[in-house]
């Protein structure tokens, strides 16, 4: 609406935009980037197609329409009339968990830790050193600024 121009210094747009179609994704940021104040910021949190499990949480919830990779999440933002689009570090799925028998947390956070330097491995034979900037947790986690 009209009153919400301009409006808004930050939006935080958590585990939403896999929920709208893609063919109405670039509309939707473009309503978005119209609330926020010139420079104004937004922080996006989507899920990670570069995870290991990127597949399951794509299809795990029937609402998603989408997973995210970073380029295609910067193109979204680029195409929305966002600019200064940086990946924030999003390691919440690493941090230890303690099942009923505690001493177990540490040695499944060091074994996700293992698993993922793998995963990154491979990702450098497939696609080189570009990989060096490819989060591979759970989500992407992104911060933009409205042009």
């Amino acid at each position: 609406s009209e009153e919400k121009l301009n409006s808004y210094d930050v939006i935080l747009l958590f585990d939403v935009l896999e929920h709208i179609p893609v063919n109405d994704q670039i509309l939707f940021m473009r309503r978005i980037s119209g609330m926020l104040k010139e420079g104004g910021h937004i922080f996006i949190k989507v899920p990670n197609a570069n995870s290991l499990l990127g597949m399951r949480w794509r299809y795990n919830d029937w609402t998603h329409h989408c997973s995210f990779t970073e380029c295609s999440l910067e193109f979204v933002c680029l195409n929305s009339g966002f600019t200064d689009i940086n990946f924030l570090k999003d390691e919440s799925s690493l941090s230890p968990r303690w099942p009923l028998i505690p001493r177990w947390g540490l040695r499944y956070y060091y074994l996700r830790q293992i698993f993922r330097s793998v995963w990154r491995c491979y990702l450098r034979s497939e696609l080189g050193a570009q990989c060096d900037s490819i989060s591979v947790g759970y989500n992407l986690f992104a911060h933009a600024r409205k042009a």
